[in-house]
């Protein structure tokens, strides 16, 4: 609008098509680049989450394959990042103690049936040559003795796979314990057993601990002593604040031995025509490791030693 002196006034007008098509341009680029924006958050967001599910699903997968087939040793993708691979880090671990659960089980199968045999077939051989009723008075009460013996053998062994069967070896009940009372109890049963000298040192010792598992475990370590021991030597039993220590003058173990005379079923070649189901040593073993301490064979100037250690905080309670 313009107006002039004479009263005359002017009106211009303009098309407001070139602003529309302007806006209208704005209006469909913004449209494109929205669209654009939101395509591409899409694809990066379907990207990044394929990403973080495929290590979930190869781990689902495993997971469903093992179930399927039981084996534990299908490998795992461990290497993932955050969480996942924690997660699979930690299911790779825990498979890897199942599995060696199951060895250990497949392991304490086989050998308790190789140990069983050997007196087993003693028993049927001589309940077969009873009742063929071809034996001497002497020979019948000669084969009595042997399968009684026998029977006694398969009586320990099962006590003893039964023992080793569970999780702890021993009643999980702790309670205040004179290990030194427990020894001589211990060495009591033994001397009257064998009509063997054998000699109790060291100290009242308090300390908490499972009384039946102790007396076991030094139950068996003199067993063991006795059985290796020569004629007329005495045991010793030394009794410290934290441990037990049984020595004797016997045949000395193998170095190579030393080792591994704690293994289920193991027994030395020098050891092997002795009786013994080689499960005495074991179960001293898990004592103490149920107990926070561990075994422990070793050869000195003064004899064989064998014993174990407990924690030491389990002392002085």
């Amino acid at each position: 609008v313009e107006s002039f002196d004479d009263s005359t006034t002017v009106l211009n007008a303009r098309s407001l098509s070139e602003t529309d098509a302007t806006l209208a341009a704005v209006r469909n680029r913004l449209l494109v680049i929205a669209l654009a924006v939101t395509l591409t958050a899409v694809l990066v967001a379907w990207f990044v989450a394929g990403r973080l599910a495929r290590p979930l699903q190869r781990l689902s997968a495993a997971a469903e394959h093992i179930t399927a087939t039981g084996d534990l040793a299908t490998p795992l993708d461990t290497g993932a990042a955050g969480e996942v691979g924690q997660v699979a880090s930690s299911f790779a671990e825990m498979l890897a103690a199942f599995e060696r659960s199951r060895v250990q089980q497949q392991r304490l199968v086989v050998d308790a049936g190789h140990e069983l045999r050997t007196p087993l077939t003693t028993v049927r051989g001589n309940i077969e040559l009873l009742a063929s009723g071809k034996l001497t008075d002497s020979d019948q009460k000669r084969a009595l003795e042997l399968i009684g013996s026998e029977i006694e053998e398969l009586s320990n062994l099962t006590a003893e796979l039964v023992e080793l069967a569970g999780d702890q070896p021993v009643d999980a009940e702790m309670t205040a314990v004179d290990l030194f009372d427990v020894a001589h109890a211990a060495a009591a049963r033994a001397r009257s057993r064998s009509g063997r000298e054998i000699i109790v040192g060291g100290t009242h010792t308090q300390l908490l601990g499972n009384a039946a598992g102790l007396d076991r475990a030094v139950s068996n370590l003199l067993g063991n002593a006795l059985k290796f021991s020569t004629g007329g030597t005495p045991v010793v039993v030394s009794v410290g604040a934290d441990a037990i220590d049984v020595s004797n003058t016997g045949e000395r173990i193998p170095d190579e031995d030393l080792d591994r005379v704690f293994e289920r079923f193991y027994r030395a070649p020098t050891s092997r025509s002795l009786p013994g189901s080689g499960l005495g040593l074991a179960i001293v073993a898990a004592v103490a490791e149920a107990h926070g301490g561990a075994p422990f064979a070793c050869n000195r100037s003064d004899g064989v030693h064998v014993g174990f250690t407990l924690a030491p905080d389990a002392a002085a309670i």
